[in-house]
């Protein structure tokens, strides 16, 4: 089957997973200009927060917040160190199926990408000093932190947690929970398949994407107070800024 010519030149999909439905968006690269060639809205055949999985190993969990946003590189190679996940033996097939569909369109091997991952397999956990820590040994204090609050935190690992500076000294610690389901539907469709599956640029919470949309659009002075107001299906979340920096998720 002959391919759509808008689909040439070097290719992202975003991939946003919210209850039931699967939001994806396409971008192409092509002389020097990125634009905007596909949108769906896929319904899934269930929620993927149910699905159980028994193990997953993320490499590169979050992608780091910094001055700069971190959109996927289209002009670059895939990166060499890849995010390394383990699937469930048991996942969701009429799921794998939907999100295979959803993909096809897309020359296979040609585009990266991008995952967005929403509550719940997210949360967020602010404190107000860093106990003269850092690295490891900061997030190792962080999960003894949390583990106080809720007991489950106890069984996370450092690498479920990315802490982030706040411009006022807070600590910001985006934790990761659960397993990012939309990681093993790739697994498992590259297993029926006996294929590579795609590759994945990063993965990040949902609203650091859109707290990377505010930054590479937009500047604010450093003293002004802007809200970024988001109505979702599942759920809604307001992002305070500070100038250009997050000053609280709620």
């Amino acid at each position: 089957m002959k391919r759509d010519r808008k689909y040439s030149g070097k290719l992202a999909v975003g991939i946003f997973a919210e209850g039931n439905y699967l939001h994806m968006v396409c971008l192409a690269k092509r002389d020097k200009k990125i634009e905007l060639v596909d949108v769906q809205r896929v319904k899934l055949a269930s929620r993927l927060e149910n699905v159980v999985v028994e193990e997953e190993i993320l490499t590169e969990a979050l992608a780091n917040i910094s001055d700069e946003p971190i959109p996927i590189d289209l002009t670059a190679e895939a990166p060499s160190q890849e995010i390394d996940i383990t699937a469930p033996k048991e996942e969701n097939e009429d799921n794998v199926a939907i999100l295979e569909s959803a993909l096809y369109k897309y020359p296979a091997r040609k585009y990266k990408v991008a995952i967005s991952v929403p509550e719940p397999q997210i949360y967020y956990a602010y404190f107000g000093r860093d106990w003269g820590l850092d690295g490891e040994k900061l997030k190792k204090k962080v999960l003894e932190e949390l583990s106080k609050e809720n007991a489950e935190a106890g069984l996370l690992t450092p690498d479920a947690v990315y802490i982030h500076r706040l411009a006022d000294g807070r600590l910001m610690a985006i934790v990761r929970d659960s397993e990012i389901s939309v990681l093993n539907l790739f697994t498992r469709m590259s297993e029926l398949n006996q294929t590579r599956p795609p590759r994945i640029a990063f993965v990040e919470s949902a609203e650091i994407s859109l707290v990377n949309l505010v930054r590479a659009n937009y500047r604010f002075s450093d003293e002004e107070i802007s809200v970024v107001v988001y109505v979702g299906n599942e759920f809604s979340r307001l992002i305070f800024f500070q100038g250009n920096d997050i000053y609280n998720v709620s």
